[in-house]
């Protein structure tokens, strides 16, 4: 239903509110053709207004129906240059989503490479790891045979020295003795030189001690000046009824002293006898 329509049911409905009083007069009063006649004449003047008010009320609704045409008019153009502009924003918004999905596919491509990179990156980590392992276990074993060499090494400078110490002695023993046997030759009396001083030994007053350590060709003894033990002492080394072997003393301490071991029968032990004589 239209405003047209609206207008013109309006009108029928004044109409026929202004009608009812004429039939209802007519149905009641005397009839009256002067009256009725200045009736009909007021009734078609009021029906000549209310007709211009119906044609003033209809071009009203005719303009306000003009000017909802035209601002609907307006709106469907505003709407359209709205959805024109939607729709170009949306191809835009398309087109850049593809390019950002183009983007993104490159950059999952880099990634799986990169995937792949930091797998072989991680296997040869791993192998380097297992060589790195290998080689600290080849320089730890190094290390030991470097320390083992080391010790070896000081050892045999030790052995050394007091090898040679050993050949010195043996050599002095050597010399003391050409010099003994040329003495002996000459009929001159025994002697050593340089064989320190002369200790002279009651039996009851033999000097007694034990071999505390032995290292090599060189041994140690609990007994020392205060017992009598002086630089150049010849001791035995015996033990039980076996007479092992001679010790030459170079130091000599309190209550300990040490020395070159010579003339050697047996091996000298830890814990074999030292005297000065055997005849107590």
């Amino acid at each position: 239903m239209n405003i047209l329509t609206k207008i013109c049911i309006v009108i029928q409905l004044v109409l026929i509110l202004l009608a009812c009083p004429v039939f209802i007069t007519q149905a009641t009063v005397v009839a009256n053709y002067r009256h009725r006649y200045e009736n009909e004449v007021l009734h078609g003047e009021l029906l000549n207004q209310t007709a211009a008010q119906a044609q003033m009320n209809i071009a009203s609704v005719k303009s306000d129906r003009d000017a909802a045409v035209a601002d609907k008019t307006e709106l469907a153009f505003t709407s359209w240059q709205e959805i024109t502009k939607l729709r170009s924003d949306i191809r835009l918004a398309q087109t850049s989503n593809a390019e950002q999905q183009n983007r993104l596919d490159k950059l999952a491509t880099e990634v799986a490479g990169l995937k792949q990179q930091a797998e072989v990156f991680n296997e040869r980590s791993q192998m380097l790891e297992g060589e790195l392992k290998v080689a600290r276990g080849e320089f730890d074993k190094l290390t030991a045979e470097n320390i083992s060499t080391t010790e070896e090494l000081r050892a045999a400078e030790v052995a050394k020295t007091r090898t040679e110490k050993t050949s010195r002695v043996h050599a002095e023993r050597v010399r003391e003795l050409d010099e003994e046997v040329e003495e002996l030759r000459s009929g001159g009396a025994v002697g050593r030189k340089d064989a320190g001083p002369e200790v002279t030994l009651a039996p009851g007053d033999a000097i007694t001690g034990t071999v505390t350590t032995v290292r090599g060709d060189y041994a140690s003894i609990n007994i020392g000046s205060a017992k009598g033990v002086a630089r150049g002492m010849r001791l035995i080394i015996y033990r039980g009824t076996e007479v092992v072997s001679f010790l030459r003393v170079e130091e000599v301490e309190v209550a300990q002293s040490a020395g070159i071991i010579v003339d050697s029968r047996l091996d000298t032990l830890q814990g074999d006898k030292v005297t000065t004589s055997l005849m107590n």
